[in-house]
């Protein structure tokens, strides 16, 4: 959820945007590559929480030194 939350969008290519074109879009395959990657992407990252994240002593650490 952190993903989907703190990222504006997922375009991968122009043909992604809401008025992107693309010359070869209607014969291209790379789309449909492209949103099975996606898909892909969101099913691993859905199977972890930032509290899987935050875990980390070092990583804790080093982001509340950030915070300061």
């Amino acid at each position: 959820d952190v993903i989907e939350i703190t990222e504006s969008n997922f375009d991968l290519a122009e043909c992604f945007t809401e008025h992107g074109y693309c010359v070869i879009q209607n014969n291209c395959k790379l789309t449909k590559i492209l949103t099975e990657a996606l898909f892909s992407f969101f099913k691993v990252m859905g199977k972890y929480n930032l509290s899987d994240l935050l875990r980390n002593d070092q990583l804790r650490n080093q982001l509340r030194k950030m915070a300061v």
